[in-house]
């Protein structure tokens, strides 16, 4: 795979990543606020033993821990994605996919291309893939580098 295919496609994917583990955790903050909710209105109108609220203070304590782990997440990741939820960075991703798809394209006619010779039809590269010979290269360089 080409290293501009594989550029475009570690951007679009750190783009999704920031967007989803966002959007992620603000949803389980806003999770985790409602079931605190829940254990302070269990601490405030149940009628528990101290073993019951020795367990309801170690749930609501992972739970803070939790939260506050996320929040310190998105905190860190806000600046990101902000800029990556601007309207002018979203017709970036729209022109990344269309290069991706283009360099996509580019690999595969690269891949496909072949010389004709037009005048000397005595040589012996009358139907030889371009990439071919590269790839050979390459492939002998790479051994002889393992060996060396």
């Amino acid at each position: 795979m080409s290293k501009a295919y594989e550029a475009v496609t570690t951007l679009l994917k750190i783009w999704d990543d920031v967007k989803e583990i966002f959007e992620h955790n603000k949803v389980t903050i806003r999770k985790m606020d409602q079931e605190t909710q829940d254990l302070l209105h269990e601490i405030e109108f149940g009628n528990l033993s101290a073993a019951q609220r020795m367990r309801v203070f170690n749930e609501l304590r992972e739970i803070r821990q939790e939260r506050r782990r996320l929040k310190n997440e998105n905190e860190a990741l806000e600046p990101l994605y902000n800029i990556l939820a601007h309207k002018s960075f979203s017709q970036l991703k729209i022109d990344l996919h269309k290069a991706q798809g283009a360099i996509s394209r580019i690999i595969e006619t690269q891949a496909a291309r072949s010389y004709k010779p037009r005048v000397r039809t005595d040589l012996t590269i009358c139907t030889v893939k371009s990439n071919s010979s590269i790839d050979e290269h390459n492939a002998d360089v790479e051994e002889l580098l393992k060996e060396g």
